[in-house]
């Protein structure tokens, strides 16, 4: 009996790592927050929107001009000491920055 008991044990451990190994990986992190898998996420080229969805908040406008705009985005809490801005010309990034404060 208690070999049958052991048998079923492991194949519930098995089963539970099969699952664990096949569960799709998230890099979001908290809604209105920058993580650096998420910073990474973000190409040249992207559209504002894009980045505003990946990123889950739309950040505070730093400058704005007529066709540039650069924005500043909270970090994650877990980041402590960084700064992400992204500039966008014509609503798409033409430069971001992941910077460590001091």
């Amino acid at each position: 009996m208690r070999g049958t008991w052991v048998r079923k044990m492991l194949a519930v451990g098995g089963l539970v790592a099969l699952l664990a190994g096949s569960a799709p990986i998230t890099v979001s992190a908290a809604g209105g927050c920058v993580s650096r898998p998420e910073f990474r996420r973000v190409e040249i080229g992207m559209r504002k929107a894009r980045v505003h969805r990946i990123f889950d908040t739309r950040g505070e406008v730093i400058h704005l001009g007529p066709h540039r705009e650069e924005r500043a985005y909270d970090i994650c809490p877990r980041y402590r000491g960084v700064a992400v801005f992204v500039t966008y010309r014509d609503s798409r990034v033409d430069e971001k920055a992941w910077i460590l404060g001091e």
